[in-house]
Formats: structure tokens, sequence, C-alpha cells
């Protein structure tokens, strides 16, 4: 085996030593303690959960 083929090997073996930053990492996410209002309903959950099983047939 030569050198460079075990320089891959321990380098594969090894933990890494340093973790890359994820692209998100920073990214703040707004927290609400409240229930949503009506309109939130309106507006984001009731056209995706909220369907007429009679259309679907």
């Amino acid at each position: 085996m030569d050198d460079k083929a075990k320089q891959h090997l321990a380098m594969h073996v090894a933990e890494p030593t340093v973790v890359p930053a994820r692209p998100y990492a920073n990214l703040e996410i707004p927290v609400f303690m409240s229930n949503p209002d009506q309109d939130f309903f309106d507006k984001w959950i009731n056209p995706f959960y909220q369907t007429n099983i009679n259309e679907l047939l």
C-alpha cells in the first residue's frame, strides 16, 4: 500500500476534526406560543388538509 492510500485510509478511519457549518445553522425559527387565528387556518391549513372527500372520488 503506497503512502497516498495509507493517508486516505487514515483520514477515512479517523473521526472528523472539523464539522462543516450547515447552510441554515444561523436561521432563526419563529416560535409562537399562542394558537393561530382563523385567518392562518384559512390561508395555510385548510387548503392542504381539509379537502372534500367527494372531490377525490
